[in-house]
């Protein structure tokens, strides 16, 4: 990490943070368009944005979980076709059984859920229904999104959903990364800027939640080296003592898991023919390995 960003990083806490000056740099906030920072949808441009009902049980869940941990929310169509509904969940937890550190960062640093079509039109303002990615803000306003084709591209999910969760350039993930990090206590800050010994580990991985996508950034940022892996670790390790059997970077809302498992078919209850399994080349059996069961509906 070079020497600006460690100084702003340790002086962080007694500078914006102290004047609340987070919120100008999260553009999830921002309240302009569909996410204040990201063009509208070619065909969108003077279309007056269509009024939505509050979020159901499940989406409004989301949403307080974004604000608590400062994050941004991404939802998930599942598909409506009956012989490939299955498929969305199958990608989801076959990803999240394999793991590593592109995966691991991804759903700590988003709370993901699982929605039917007709909730996110009724209730995702600037959903393009053509779409089956978005990436969307704690007002329920869509910042970006992107088509996604679950029976052809499942193995790319990871590096689509990134794409579009970072931005071009990573410009995203850097306005939150710095939202985050003008709003975070001195001395952990601090740590981070340091992560030299176990304590400074223990400070950030206490607040590991709510600092994701700027451990993230920060990660990403850092030439390769003794910082680049202790930051990959730490995600790693937030993400594995999170909970298994409710929502967070474990387990998207949305969704049933149940234990043991894997490929496509097992226990899930989604898929047409039912109680039929074979093996579809994305799944990952081993220890702690978990299968799709079936959609949650709100």
């Amino acid at each position: 990490m070079d020497t600006n960003r460690r100084n702003f990083l340790i002086q962080s806490g007694t500078t914006l943070g102290v004047f609340g000056l987070g919120y100008l740099l999260w553009d999830a906030k921002a309240p302009s368009g569909n996410g204040g920072t990201d063009p509208a949808t070619p065909g969108d441009a003077g279309r007056p944005p269509a009024p939505k009902r509050p979020p159901g049980e499940m989406l409004g869940a989301a949403i307080r979980r974004m604000r608590d941990e400062n994050k941004f929310g991404v939802v998930v169509r599942i598909p409506d076709d009956a012989q490939s509904r299955h498929m969305a969940g199958h990608t989801l937890v076959n990803h999240l059984n394999e793991r590593g550190p592109e995966c691991d960062e991804l759903f700590a640093e988003t709370v993901f859920v699982c929605l039917e079509s007709e909730a996110i039109q009724k209730e995702l303002l600037g959903a393009n229904p053509s779409h089956s990615l978005y990436l969307f803000n704690p007002d329920g306003k869509v910042v970006a999104s992107v088509p996604f084709d679950f029976a052809t591209q499942g193995q790319e999910f990871v590096k689509v959903a990134r794409a579009m969760v970072h931005g071009e350039g990573d410009a995203r993930l850097r306005r939150r990364a710095d939202s985050i990090l003008a709003d975070c206590d001195p001395a952990v800050a601090q740590a981070l800027a340091r992560l030299e010994s176990p304590e400074d580990t223990s400070a950030v991985l206490g607040q590991a939640s709510t600092l994701a996508p700027l451990l993230v950034h920060e990660r990403l940022q850092a030439p390769a080296g003794p910082r680049r892996a202790a930051l990959a670790e730490l995600i790693g390790r937030y993400v594995a003592g999170a909970a298994a059997n409710g929502p967070g970077p474990r387990l998207p809302f949305g969704i049933e898991l149940a234990a043991g498992g894997g490929g496509c078919g097992d226990s899930c209850r989604e898929q047409l023919p039912r109680d039929f399994s074979f093996a579809c080349g994305m799944g990952r059996v081993g220890p702690g390995t978990r299968s799709f069961v079936r959609y949650l509906r709100s």
